[in-house]
C-alpha cells in the first residue's frame, strides 16, 4: 500500500466528518489470525457479533483487549450500542480475544492466587533498560508496592553508563573492536550520551556488575536470553523485550501487596510464566519485528516501515509503541 496518501494529522477530524468510514481490524486469538471488516458506525455489538463469528468463542465467555497495554473493553449491555468511533477503534487497530472459563460456582472456599507475573512498563526515554534493570535491582528486599511505577533515576542512569563505560576501559580482552563495532575509547564516549539506547552489550555488562543473571524475554519468539547463566549466580532478574523497548517483569505479591523483582535461579517455573506473558503480549500485537514489517505507530499513528523506520520515528519523538500495519 503507498503509505504517502495517508493523511494522519487530520485523521481523527475526517473520521468525525465521515461516521460510515471504513475501518478494517486484525482478530487475534488462539484460533489464529483473521480481519473484520466494519465501518465507524458500527457498534461494539456490531464487533462482538464479527468477534464471535470469526473465532468460534460463545459470546458468554468472550474477552476483548485493545490498545497498549491491552485494556479490556467493556462488554456489558450499556456499551452495547456504542460505535467504533465513540470507542476511538482505528482501522489498523488489533482486537485480542480469548476465552474465560465459564465455571459453575462452587459453594465450598474459592482459592484465591497469591501471585502472578506482570509487565512494569518503563518510560520510553532513551533509558529503558537501564531504568528497568535499575527497578529490579533496587528491590532486593521486595519491599515495593505493587502500584510502585518504573521511574527514571537520572543521576542512577547516568551512574549506569559511566559503569558501563569504565567495565569496557578496564576490560581490553574481552570487549574487542570486533565486539563493540568501534573503538573501545569511541564506545565509551557513545555510552555515555543520555540518547543512546542500551542492547545487548549492556545486559551482559550489567549482569556482570550486579552479579545477577538477567533473562531477556523475546515478545516475538517467546525466547529467553539468559545472561550470565554460565557464571552459577544465585538470583535473576527478568526483563521483557518487544523489539526495541525494555520492560521489567515482576511478581505480585497479592498476600503482602509487595512486588518481587528478584528470583532465585533454581525457581525455573518463573521462566514459563515470562513465556506466557510474552505469547500474550505477541497476540496482542505488542512488539516489533525488526525485518521489513510494515509499522503503525500507535501514538500518533504514523506509518513506518521496518528497524530503520521504527529506531528514526522512536529516536525522533520518543514513541516506542508500534503494532503491524493492515495493507487495506
Amino acid at each position: 500500500m503507498d503509505f504517502s496518501q495517508t493523511d494522519v494529522t487530520n485523521r481523527p477530524e475526517s473520521k468525525e466528518k465521515n461516521a460510515d468510514n471504513r475501518i478494517v481490524l486484525r482478530c487475534k486469538s488462539e484460533k489464529g489470525q483473521s480481519v473484520l471488516a466494519l465501518t465507524g458506525a458500527s457498534t461494539l455489538e456490531d464487533l462482538v457479533a464479527e468477534v464471535v463469528s470469526s473465532t468460534g468463542i460463545c459470546r458468554e465467555a468472550l474477552v476483548l483487549r485493545s490498545g497498549y497495554p491491552p485494556k479490556r473493553i467493556n462488554l456489558s449491555p450499556e456499551s452495547a450500542q456504542l460505535t467504533l468511533n465513540e470507542l476511538k477503534i482505528c482501522s489498523g487497530d488489533s482486537i485480542m480475544a480469548v476465552a474465560k472459563p465459564l465455571e459453575a460456582p462452587s459453594p465450598g472456599r474459592q482459592k484465591v492466587p497469591f501471585s502472578r507475573l506482570i509487565r512494569k512498563v518503563a518510560p520510553s526515554d532513551d533509558c529503558c533498560l537501564f531504568t528497568s534493570v535499575n527497578f529490579c535491582i533496587s528491590n532486593r528486599d521486595s519491599s515495593w508496592l505493587i502500584d510502585e511505577p518504573i521511574v527514571t533515576n537520572a543521576e542512577a542512569v547516568r551512574e549506569t553508563r559511566t559503569l558501563i563505560a569504565h567495565t569496557v576501559l578496564n576490560d581490553p580482552a574481552t570487549f574487542t573492536e570486533a565486539i563493540l563495532g568501534m573503538p573501545a575509547k569511541d564506545y565509551a564516549k557513545f555510552i555515555a550520551e543520555p540518547h543512546r539506547w542500551g542492547g545487548g552489550i549492556e545486559v551482559f555488562i550489567l549482569s556482570m556488575l550486579h552479579e545477577v543473571e538477567i533473562d531477556v524475554v523475546d515478545v516475538l519468539t517467546s525466547r529467553i536470553d539468559r545472561f550470565g547463566e554460565d557464571k552459577s549466580y544465585s538470583h535473576r532478574i527478568l526483563l521483557l523485550y518487544d523489539g526495541i523497548h525494555y520492560d521489567a517483569l515482576a511478581v505480585e505479591l497479592l498476600d503482602f501487596g509487595t512486588l518481587q523483582t528478584i528470583f532465585p535461579t533454581t525457581q525455573n517455573s518463573v521462566l514459563l510464566e515470562a513465556q506466557s506473558l510474552a505469547r500474550e503480549a505477541k497476540l496482542a500485537g505488542q512488539f516489533t519485528d525488526l525485518t521489513n514489517c510494515n509499522l503503525l505507530c500507535t501514538i500518533c499513528r504514523a506509518p513506518l516501515r521496518g528497524q530503520q523506520g521504527a529506531q528514526q520515528h522512536a529516536k525522533s519523538t520518543g514513541h516506542t509503541q508500534f503494532q503491524e500495519r493492515i495493507s487495506l
